[in-house]
């Protein structure tokens, strides 16, 4: 059964069943506010679409790591239709959307895995677009790290 967003008349509140099998721990929209990604203790990742009827539609969905995936954010999209991920797992990912042109699904790839923390990785942000693009990340072992593309 595909999710669906239902709109409470009280107070405007859209419920998304997200199909997620354990705590979601983070959710983050892309600049334009109209995708949102999700990520949970269950190791995957979602992402939605906000439709032109003000839904959301389900359009992608991974395992991203091997334990809980902790967060997710967006990267800008001079850069393409980026996501970084963390987990529990000790590592941190940069994932590229890759559409098809032969239908309307798209498929996420991983781009870049970083796997320097000795502990878990538990928040990550891209810098600003002026900074270029890189990325932070905090982990359980008391270090951030930030990694730059080259």
């Amino acid at each position: 059964m595909p999710p669906s967003a239902t709109t409470t008349n009280a107070s405007s509140t859209q419920v998304l069943a997200s199909m997620h099998s354990d705590y979601i721990h983070h959710c983050s929209f892309d600049i334009y506010g109209r995708r949102m990604a999700t990520c949970s203790g269950d190791r995957f990742v979602r992402v939605w679409d906000l439709t032109d009827n003000g839904d959301w539609s389900l359009v992608g969905e991974w395992q991203a790591h091997r334990g809980s995936v902790n967060m997710v954010t967006w990267g800008h999209p001079e850069y393409g239709s980026l996501i970084a991920t963390c987990g529990s797992d000790h590592e941190a990912k940069i994932w590229e959307e890759r559409t098809n042109s032969t239908s309307a699904a798209s498929r996420w790839t991983a781009k870049a895995q970083l796997t320097e923390a000795r502990k878990a990785v538990s928040c990550l942000e891209f810098a600003p677009r002026q900074w270029g693009l890189k990325l932070a990340t905090g982990s359980a072992d008391g270090c951030v790290r930030i990694y730059e593309a080259v």
